[in-house]
């Protein structure tokens, strides 16, 4: 389904200043209703099932850092989980991280979109000034898996300053999991979605 309001004004004043206004606002909803035999379809970083947005992101959920060597040995099955690495959600509460943890972590599509169109003239000059965007659709930045991404071996970019914010001891708050070049716990490859920080994509 589909909405779109349209509205525009125009004025001339007393001392010859003229200006024209347009204002668009749009918004759409999707559901997938069928697909054939049922099936979903699927790439790095979205599924499109039915029931759900299509190219909705899909992935695992990250519930933070392991801080304690009481939470490591606490949570369920994970492959190479240790303090300072990331913990993941174990959704489906079989007490294992495996693919079937993976689950729907974002919508791509905007809760509205608007465009906003002005002129303004006064004698011989003249002046146009256009706006238009998006407001409430998740993003997964892919870029952010080479400059953020904690696998260096052989990896040959160059890296954000938020790698400068991993976990050591002494920085229990950061964002990344402590550094290592063997990539335990598979950290190499995270896509970000906003605006939900905590909620990655690993592919």
């Amino acid at each position: 389904s589909e909405m779109c309001i349209r509205d525009s004004f125009q004025n001339t004043t007393d001392y010859g200043f003229r200006y024209e206004l347009g204002l668009i606002l749009s918004g759409y909803r999707n559901e997938v209703k069928k697909l054939a035999s049922n099936q979903f379809i699927s790439n790095t970083y979205t599924r499109t099932e039915v029931g759900h947005p299509i190219s909705s992101f899909y992935g695992y959920v990250i519930d933070g850092i392991f801080q304690t060597q009481g939470e490591v040995d606490s949570h369920v099955e994970q492959s190479d989980k240790a303090i300072g690495r990331w913990k993941y959600r174990d959704v489906n509460n079989d007490g294992k991280i495996d693919s079937q943890d993976r689950a729907y972590i974002g919508n791509p599509h905007p809760d509205f979109e608007y465009s906003l169109s002005s002129r303004f003239y006064y004698k011989n000059f003249d002046l146009s000034l256009y706006i238009q965007g998006s407001q409430g659709n998740d993003i997964c930045f892919a870029s952010k898996g080479g400059r953020d991404g904690l696998d260096f071996w052989g990896d040959y970019f160059n890296k954000s300053t938020r790698i400068l914010n991993t976990w050591t001891p002494e920085n229990r708050n950061a964002e990344l999991p402590e550094i290592n070049i063997l990539n335990p716990n598979d950290e190499a490859c995270l896509l970000y979605t906003s605006p939900s920080p905590r909620d990655r994509q690993k592919s």
